[in-house]
């Protein structure tokens, strides 16, 4: 669960299931599918202003499956967990 406050400064606590962790030349992001939404999201790390791990489990999600408009100078990779 993650409590995010977006660029108009409203903040929100969402479920996301995380995808993978990118930076662009200004800042780092963090890939998820937001249950809020019910779609692929790209958060803003210096947006996230807290964290918990919940007990759910997350469903595998590969990154094409997000399919969310990302910025310009994102760089992507795959974030793998064991």
């Amino acid at each position: 669960r993650l409590e995010y406050v977006d660029r108009d400064g409203a903040a929100t606590a969402r479920d996301v299931e995380p995808v993978g962790f990118s930076a662009g030349s200004h800042c780092w992001y963090f890939l998820g599918w937001c249950r809020l939404r019910g779609e692929g999201r790209v958060f803003r790390t210096d947006r996230i202003r807290g964290a918990a791990l919940l007990d759910d489990t997350a469903e595998h999600r590969s990154f094409e499956e997000l399919r969310c408009s990302l910025p310009d100078d994102l760089v992507v990779r795959s974030l793998v967990l064991v």
